[in-house]
């Protein structure tokens, strides 16, 4: 799951990835251009392969300036997809290791 997590949050840069730890923060994201940010960490509870196994949490910022930013938690459904898209990459890896 480790490696399916890496490959689904490569497009954001990392602030930690402890493999021992069992925990994966991004650091902040933001499109270009844009006033939103996003952050996501992910949690490691066991090595099964289950939506159980997985504890994934995110967060928006907003500044309308430099100097004025708010933070949220985005809502269970982001963090479902993220999981769903570790899940479903560790199957894809699964089928490429069988052949």
């Amino acid at each position: 799951m480790w490696k399916a997590t890496l490959s689904v949050l490569d497009f954001t840069p990392l602030t930690t990835a402890s493999y021992n730890g069992g925990i994966i923060v991004t650091d902040w994201y933001t499109k270009p251009g844009s006033k939103e940010s996003i952050k996501i960490s992910v949690v490691f509870l066991s090595n099964e392969v289950s939506t159980n196994s997985l504890e994934v949490k995110s967060y928006k910022k907003i500044c309308e300036t430099s100097n004025s930013c708010t933070t949220t938690l985005l809502d269970k459904n982001f963090n479902f997809q993220i999981k769903q898209q570790i899940l479903k990459e560790v199957k894809n890896f699964e089928i490429s290791n069988k052949k």
